[in-house]
């Protein structure tokens, strides 16, 4: 109950912040060129930032006892791969739909709602396990993701280089200060690294709102896929998956809440990226939409009946 009343605490918060970046668009205070910008500081700056203070933080020992998680997230992808489509099969879908809707089914957005929604709750200092799940997360976007939500077996591609991106070169970049047992107690870099990180959840929710007034919000939610999405993957999967992991004690509380948390995420926002110039272009950035939008009351209501 504590865990859900902080959760709509923060939804509130973060809707605020999105209302701002909403309005800011609406009322021209914002431009495509401003969104663009912010979204080159989070993803250049601020999300590395978070990757560094939580792995320097947490510390060697740590880090290697997170071994289960990591080999849980993969499986995890490969379960989420399976049910995205059969769930798409009975909403119909076929064709590149099909196959974008396997990679919406497949990545939820932990860059711009997972890092703050556990630093709300848990706090920086108890953050590692996302970051350990957005490992395999940034593996796999830029491989399987990008292969599905560009057609897949209809003309989709691979983009491996893509893999070198900004929030992977700081995972390997902390890890391996992590290793050598780097404190960044006193030094004025990391204390400059580390505020940035501080703002890191309020920019995300910020740019939400302005990718908020891109799309029709009527026609988004006539689609019946949008329903049969967040009933299984948002709803029905997340407390599945917990009540199994809390029975068989695999995995400590923490990372228990964090994986829970990813699967209740909605739609990956990068997808949006990678389907641009697509044929399901329209249909990426609606399922984006309208699962973010939804997720304001699932996210809340998996916790309420934890």
């Amino acid at each position: 109950m504590i865990v859900t009343g902080v959760l709509l605490r923060e939804c509130g918060i973060f809707a605020t912040v999105m209302a701002c970046g909403f309005l800011g668009v609406k009322a021209g205070w914002f431009s495509r060129e401003t969104q663009k910008a912010l979204s080159g500081i989070m993803v250049y700056t601020c999300i590395p930032a978070v990757v560094l203070k939580v792995v320097l933080e947490t510390g060697r020992s740590a880090i290697l006892g997170q071994w289960k998680l990591l080999l849980t997230a993969f499986a995890l992808a490969a379960g989420l791969l399976l049910l995205g489509t059969l769930s798409g099969r009975i909403c119909r879908l076929t064709g590149t739909k099909l196959e974008a809707y396997k990679a919406l089914f497949m990545f939820g957005n932990t860059g711009y709602m997972g890092f703050p929604l556990v630093e709300a709750v848990l706090g920086t200092a108890r953050m590692l396990p996302v970051i350990i799940f957005s490992i395999s997360d940034n593996l796999l976007v830029w491989t399987a993701g990008n292969y599905f939500i560009t057609g897949g077996r209809y003309g989709g591609s691979f983009q491996l280089k893509k893999i070198c991106n900004p929030i992977v070169l700081s995972i390997v970049f902390s890890l391996l200060l992590a290793f050598a047992d780097v404190r960044p107690d006193g030094l004025f870099l990391f204390d400059a690294l580390f505020g940035l990180a501080g703002i890191t959840r309020y920019l995300c929710m910020l740019w939400l709102g302005m990718e908020l007034t891109k799309l029709s919000i009527v026609k988004t939610f006539k689609m019946p896929c949008l329903y049969v999405y967040a009933g299984i993957k948002m709803i029905l999967l997340p407390l599945a998956v917990h009540a199994l992991l809390v029975g068989l004690a695999y995995l400590d509380d923490t990372s228990a809440f964090v994986v829970t948390l990813e699967l209740s995420l909605p739609c990956m926002a990068t997808l949006g990226v990678l389907a641009q110039d697509t044929a399901q272009q329209e249909f990426a950035a609606s399922m984006i939409l309208g699962s973010m939008l939804l997720s304001a009351l699932t996210i809340p209501l998996v916790f309420l009946l934890l």
